[in-house]
């Protein structure tokens, strides 16, 4: 079943909060130690464009039209220019677009019916690398090898009323990038996550009213934080929930300081899909705090998880490039700290704490360990 059969709301239509059905792949989290602390709680509308299509400079730059004016949409992006639309008309793409021209907005007319297709052979259906201002929205992107829609080293990055399916990594994925919001979207079938935000401090990113169901884990964040907002958002049937975790796999470590309110999360036991990294050793958990420290977890709706509904438990990394910095530097933004150099030799086993952290006013129930817990790990590993 695809979600072409079952139709998402377009851009200017509400998303409504409930659950779709698709054939998808997944993932899974190993039991760790735990001790349990306590329990609680479309269609088809045509998107507005600037100018007419092809009709040269309008107030906020031009139209380009897929496929009247430009015959695939990497024309049309290598051909804009900053304050552009490029505007996609309903068909399927067999592409991998590149976008690095600043500042444009690629929009499809349908959401359901504007489809990026990789047929399991091309990487990522839209990926802005290394440039910023871009907002791409109201498409589909699925079959890709990685990522449906991914922004990496982006500053005011914008995706909205996507949809991403059965890709072979993450559904929509920003990496290295800050001041962003995605919002109205709807991600599943990924090994990994539907939705990921990592390696960003302070982020200044909103992840808000979207549906992650049937992957890995709905939303995972290693080494990201800092006015980081995950709210108003379903999480469902993933390996595991939400999964904000820490390593020195990736830069800007700690995971730190996300705010996780509002959000309806439920039933994240899903093990009929392969999964890849921390998804192999989160399943069954619905929001689980993994090595990640001082988040704000409030008001939300967590119900019917195999393992814990709500958890903070510490990460174990093997091998581990270098050790947790000290308090001194968890204020540091990323760019900061990044280019430090890192120990010479390896570390070797690190656990990383999930300590100061805020768990508040949820309405938790149907746990098979805890509704409320706080892991631990024997010393040694």
């Amino acid at each position: 079943m695809s979600s072409g059969n079952v139709p998402l709301p377009t851009k200017g239509e509400p998303m409504h909060k409930r659950t779709w059905r698709l054939v998808a792949t997944a993932a899974t989290f190993v039991a760790l130690t735990t001790a349990a602390v306590g329990c609680g709680s479309d269609g088809g509308s045509t998107a507005s464009s600037t100018t007419k299509a092809g009709s040269g400079e309008g107030a906020k730059g031009s139209t380009l039209a897929v496929p009247g004016d430009y015959k695939t949409i990497q024309e049309a992006v290598d051909a804009a220019k900053a304050g552009d639309l490029v505007l996609v008309d309903e068909g399927t793409y067999n592409e991998a677009v590149d976008v690095s021209t600043a500042d444009i907005t690629i929009r499809g007319v349908d959401r359901n019916k504007v489809i990026l297709d990789g047929e399991f052979k091309l990487e990522n259906g839209i990926r802005v690398l290394d440039t910023d201002g871009v907002t791409v929205e109201n498409m589909t992107a699925r079959n890709y090898v990685s990522n449906g829609f991914f922004w990496t080293g982006s500053d005011r990055y914008h995706g909205s009323y996507l949809t991403a399916y059965r890709n072979g990594d993450y559904g929509i994925y920003a990496f290295d990038a800050y001041h962003g919001q995605l919002d109205n979207s709807y991600g599943s079938g990924s090994p990994d996550a539907g939705f990921y935000i990592g390696e960003c401090f302070k982020c200044d990113a909103v992840i808000d009213t979207v549906v992650s169901e049937y992957n890995g884990l709905g939303y995972s964040g290693t080494n990201s934080g800092g006015d980081l907002y995950i709210i108003n958002s379903t999480f469902a049937h993933n390996r595991a929930g939400m999964v904000p975790n820490s390593g020195s796999y990736e830069l800007c470590y700690p995971g730190r300081s996300n705010t996780i309110v509002g959000n309806t999360v439920y039933d994240n036991n899903y093990l009929e899909g392969p999964g890849i990294d921390a998804s192999l050793l989160a399943q069954g958990n619905g929001i689980l705090l993994a090595g990640s420290i001082n988040n704000t977890v409030e008001r939300n709706l967590v119900y019917d998880h195999e393992r814990t509904g709500i958890s903070a438990v510490p990460f174990p990394e093997d091998d581990a490039s270098d050790v947790p910095p000290p308090a001194s530097d968890l204020d540091k933004p990323c760019d900061e700290v990044k280019d430090q150099d890192l120990p010479e030799k390896s570390p070797g086993f690190v656990l990383w704490p999930a300590t100061g952290n805020s768990i508040v006013g949820n309405v938790v129930s149907g746990s098979g360990l805890a509704d409320i817990a706080e892991g631990t790990i024997p010393e040694g590993g």
